[in-house]
């Protein structure tokens, strides 16, 4: 019996894109306040107080849960579940749903934080999809933004596109 590879799986973040001008710290947290207390006041929620810091507390939360599954694991986490503990130690009572959004609307994503596809990627995947392999993304979403469910690459976007955002699924069969 002989094994023949047919598929190719990869991690996206510094191996499809990296992020090689990521705006400034201060950019970054007014961008994640600005987004939070946008979300908290649709909830009827002032973002006073304590309240202010949601986004500190959620990316520490974030950073060591990782953390402990990088050690442990290697199952990516719940970050919809981490934002809504983080709430909830906060003092805010938050649903699955909410949950979600909260999660969906701290991380900035890729397009924000300056994410740029490597030179080769679309031309290596492109090739890989002609040799017959099926192409794949194995990633957690720690910092990949907002979910992509279905996107599936068809070898149309070019290496410029910054619409190109596929999440972790088979992009090609």
């Amino acid at each position: 019996m002989t094994s023949r590879i047919t598929a190719v799986l990869f991690d996206l973040g510094d191996t499809v894109w990296h992020f090689p001008r990521m705006p400034p710290i201060d950019v970054i947290r007014q961008e994640t306040v600005g987004r939070l207390s946008g979300l908290l006041r649709s909830w009827g929620v002032e973002p006073e107080g304590e309240l202010r810091f949601l986004g500190r507390e959620i990316r520490l939360a974030v950073e060591a849960t990782t953390h402990r599954a990088y050690q442990g694991d290697l199952v990516s986490p719940s970050y919809p579940a981490v934002c809504r503990d983080v709430a909830r130690r906060m003092g805010l009572s938050v649903s699955d749903g909410q949950g979600e959004e909260l999660w969906e609307t701290w991380n900035l994503g890729g397009r924000f934080l300056g994410r740029e596809l490597f030179p080769d990627v679309i031309d290596t995947l492109r090739w890989l999809r002609e040799q017959g392999y099926r192409l794949g993304s194995v990633t957690n979403r720690g910092y990949s933004g907002p979910r992509a469910s279905g996107r599936r690459w068809t070898g149309s976007a070019s290496a410029a596109s910054s619409r190109w955002s596929p999440s972790p699924m088979t992009l090609a069969t």
